[in-house]
């Protein structure tokens, strides 16, 4: 049964009790965390617990089993006010987009421009009066079908993007800059999407394509997968967040890739070789670290962060019934990434602290990170794509990484897949 988040109303004034706090003793959530602590306070339904260690964490008090929350009740009293509560973070409130030329939720196309065709899908999302990013796809062998997209509509509906996939760019393509142009065009031409948040994504040769997109109409980031940037590009795009498989020949070439862009790149690897390897919710979350990105980095409206802060925050409640580490590690990006702050950062704090109390969480996080690290230390090789090659300084690196993540199967396959050759 999915665990409903308690919010407290912005206007409402807060309300605290100030009882004593409890002993220290043995607390368990609805998922199945335990904790020692002791419960220093209850304010607005956040329970203020003290660690052993001295640290002090806060949990939405609906978390907590009904045990544990009648013991708060009775120990603090109830607390006042509680006609502000209701059981789901809501956003701006601005009504879903009207008449539009294409439907939204479902993918539209082929559709001709010039004599170039592209798919299109509208997020069930859009919102009337705001433009939404756009995450433009390239495929290395074309897009006869939209499959690739397909699978990336959650993620649309999640952040608010419109996606499209070329019909005709592939790597043998002789006019590839020209119909990536056409499909730009018609797209800014008759969808409510904001030129100043173009994302481009493909895959090996549809990546590098991504790249060279930039030169064509510049980006506010691009998601390559297995690819590189083609040779003698400057890539026109703010941040990258790099797809690539450990065992992937392209695999040196996808961190120089990431490395370009400094602290606004990241390589994150799965465990595989060439081909379009890298998982749907790798994309998502590629897509979901561009988005904090922008939205750290620009300041958008208070209507359009209320809007992204509750879409993240109801996900991320209903995500941790199935992938607690990947629930984890996505509020940790809205921490540490986005900045999330005020009321939406108490629940996301709560989320991160629930989640804590199961190491293989954290680790999980850190695994991601430590394998970003690694590619920047020792995969920056030259010399383009490397077939059987084994890099003996990233080997070592892994195997130091191994033992720490021996328990995270997801960070020690990666690993291993560095380890071997490509």
């Amino acid at each position: 049964m999915r665990l409903l988040m308690v919010v407290i109303a912005c206007c409402v004034s807060m309300t605290v009790s100030y009882a004593q706090e409890t002993e220290q003793r043995e607390w368990s959530t609805n998922s199945g965390h335990k904790t020692e602590a002791v419960a220093i306070k209850l304010e607005d339904d956040i329970v203020h617990f003290k660690k052993i260690n001295g640290s002090v964490v806060k949990l939405q008090m609906a978390l907590l089993t009904k045990s544990d929350q009648d013991f708060l009740t009775n120990h603090f009293g109830k607390e006042e006010n509680v006609d502000a509560v209701t059981t789901e973070v809501k956003g701006s409130g601005i009504a879903q987009a009207v008449g539009l030329p294409l439907p939204m939720g479902k993918i539209s196309g082929p559709i001709q421009h010039k004599g170039s065709n592209y798919f299109v899908y509208l997020p069930k999302t859009l919102k009337t009066g705001r433009d939404a990013p756009l995450l433009f796809y390239t495929h290395s062998g074309g897009a006869k079908k939209p499959k690739l997209i397909e699978v990336l509509t959650d993620a649309a509906d999640l952040l608010g993007w419109v996606m499209a996939i070329s019909v005709e760019s592939r790597n043998k393509g002789t006019k590839n800059g020209m119909h990536v142009t056409n499909c730009l065009e018609h797209i800014f031409e008759t969808l409510p999407v904001d030129e100043d948040r173009i994302h481009y994504t493909g895959n090996s040769g549809g990546a590098a394509r991504a790249f060279l997109n930039t030169k064509l109409k510049k980006a506010y980031g691009v998601m390559p997968n297995v690819g590189y940037i083609p040779f003698g590009t400057e890539p026109s795009s703010k941040v990258a967040y790099v797809l690539g498989g450990g065992k992937d020949y392209n695999r040196y070439a996808s961190a120089i890739a990431a490395s370009k862009f400094g602290k606004f790149g990241f390589h994150r690897m799965s465990p595989g070789g060439h081909g379009n390897n890298s998982p749907a919710e790798f994309y998502m979350d590629g897509m979901i670290w561009m988005h904090c990105q922008y939205m750290k980095a620009k300041n958008p409206t208070r209507a359009e962060k209320a809007d992204f802060e509750a879409s993240m925050i109801n996900w991320l409640n209903e995500l941790k019934e199935t992938n607690s580490k990947r629930t984890y590690s996505t509020a940790c990006i809205l921490r540490d990434v986005y900045k999330i702050s005020g009321s939406n950062a108490t629940l996301n704090d709560a989320i991160i602290s629930e989640l804590s109390a199961d190491k293989n969480n954290i680790l999980y996080h850190e695994g991601i990170i430590d394998i970003d690290e690694l590619s920047e230390k020792t995969l920056q090789i030259p010399g383009g794509s490397k077939y059987g090659h084994f890099c003996k300084e990233a080997a070592k690196y892994a195997e130091k990484l191994k033992s720490k993540y021996s328990s995270i199967k997801e960070i020690n396959d990666v690993l291993d897949a560095i380890i071997s050759k490509t």
